[in-house]
């Protein structure tokens, strides 16, 4: 019994700082601006538009679910 709460005391004890460093963080905002050279850019509403952001590379797999007329071509 007096181990598993010295286990627990430990644990909590350097999970506390942890926490603590975490939240200090200040977050980082962007701001976009507009390019002056930059061609204007319009969107294709026949088309499909993802935007992902991520901190870390990620693979992507795209499946497009197929239609009656995709199903008669293959």
């Amino acid at each position: 019994m007096n181990k598993l709460i010295l286990t627990l005391a430990a644990l909590s004890a350097s999970v506390a700082p942890q926490i603590a460093l975490a939240k200090s963080k200040v977050p980082v905002f962007v701001e976009a601006k507009h390019v002056k050279d930059a061609p204007a850019v319009t969107l294709d509403p026949a088309k499909a538009y993802i935007l992902l952001r991520t901190p870390n590379a990620m693979p992507m797999h795209f499946v497009k679910i197929p239609s009656a007329e995709d199903q008669i071509a293959l």
